[in-house]
């Protein structure tokens, strides 16, 4: 796994990350607030290349979230999603993750 800031996607608090899996690219963008020794992703939005249901799922979450653990230095990891604007129930918020 691999993964890197883009650039041209981030401004302010919004962070953009490429995550390159094999068979798959991973989007995630939001907004970050270091906090007591974590890291908080707020309004996340996440694209999935190829587009799928599956493709990102709890387990692939926590293997991401661990190396940006360990990269990082950071103690913890809480992604909190925004409301979906496609898929499964437009305007739902889905509930926050946290790592480890």
């Amino acid at each position: 796994m691999d993964y890197r800031l883009l650039d041209d996607g981030s401004e302010g608090l919004v962070a953009t990350l490429v995550i390159d899996l094999p068979g798959a690219t991973i989007i995630v963008m939001g907004e970050l607030e270091d906090r007591d020794g974590g890291l908080v992703v707020d309004r996340v939005h996440i694209s999935t290349s190829p587009v799928g249901a599956g493709a990102l799922t709890r387990r692939v979450m926590a293997v991401i979230a661990a190396r940006i653990l360990e990269d990082t230095g950071y103690d913890w990891i809480i992604v909190r999603g925004a409301a979906r604007t496609t898929g499964a129930r437009p305007g739902h918020i889905p509930r926050e993750f946290r790592f480890p």
